[in-house]
């Protein structure tokens, strides 16, 4: 399902993203850290969010362009330190579209621990069911060798766990992606909730590819557009 958006629509696609992922809890220090980014229709260049304005706070303006050697192009702000995360990604995955890096309150959490992410629920499922966790040995992925390590561990997952810090999630899309970070948080959520209240039963594996049929690019989109609504402040509506 890659984007068929212009560039300015990309803008005003991750703005609208920013807002969704703020009103889903997937941002800490009211909102300002974390970033999401979409490739522009030329391929070499991406636009981000800047850790110095808020999820909640930011507009097309505030976006910056950076390139695929991580140097910024255009923009009033600076390219986020861990740039290099989207940048590796970016170069290792020509199908990949969108690129998020936030801090969920319960992925945070898991990626804190030794437990793995269980297929036990729809969200997982939609994400493949296994989300590999990655320990680049630094705070911050700020180097293009550690983003290129974190590239390779993604491979073909949607996601994956940066140990005791968040979660990286991509997409072909920026509603793909924005669809797959809030599954991944409420598949963390069902898991602990599951895991509290008796014993674990895991979906069998012929399930994924069910689940993976029902969610599609045009459910993706309706569910993208609908945490859009869920996300406007109620005067807006």
């Amino acid at each position: 399902m890659k984007s068929q958006a212009t560039d300015s629509e990309l803008r005003k696609l991750v703005v609208k993203a920013c807002r969704v992922l703020f009103a889903e809890g997937h941002t800490d220090l009211a909102g300002m850290s974390g970033h999401i980014s979409a490739r522009l229709s030329s391929g070499k260049r991406f636009v981000i969010k800047p850790v110095t304005v808020g999820f909640d706070e930011i507009y097309s303006k505030d976006l910056v362009v950076g390139d695929l050697n991580g140097q910024k192009i255009s923009g009033r702000h600076n390219l986020p330190g861990e740039t290099a995360i989207h940048v590796a990604i970016f170069r290792s995955y020509p199908e990949i579209g969108s690129v998020i890096h936030t801090h969920p309150p319960l992925g945070t959490a898991l990626s804190c621990t030794e437990q793995k992410l269980m297929s036990l629920s729809f969200p997982a499922a939609f994400l493949g069911g296994e989300v590999p966790l990655f320990d680049p040995g630094t705070p911050l992925i700020q180097s293009l060798e550690h983003g290129m390590e974190l590239a390779s561990a993604l491979g073909g997952h949607a996601a994956i766990f940066l140990k005791n810090h968040g979660v990286v999630v991509v997409g072909q899309s920026v509603e793909e992606s924005t669809v797959r970070a809030i599954a991944l948080e409420n598949a963390v959520r069902l898991q602990l909730l599951a895991s509290s209240l008796g014993s674990i039963s895991p979906l069998p594996p012929g399930f994924f590819d069910q689940v993976a049929e029902k969610y599609g690019q045009s459910r993706v989109m309706r569910m993208f557009e609908y945490a859009a609504r869920k996300a406007r402040p109620q005067h807006s509506r």
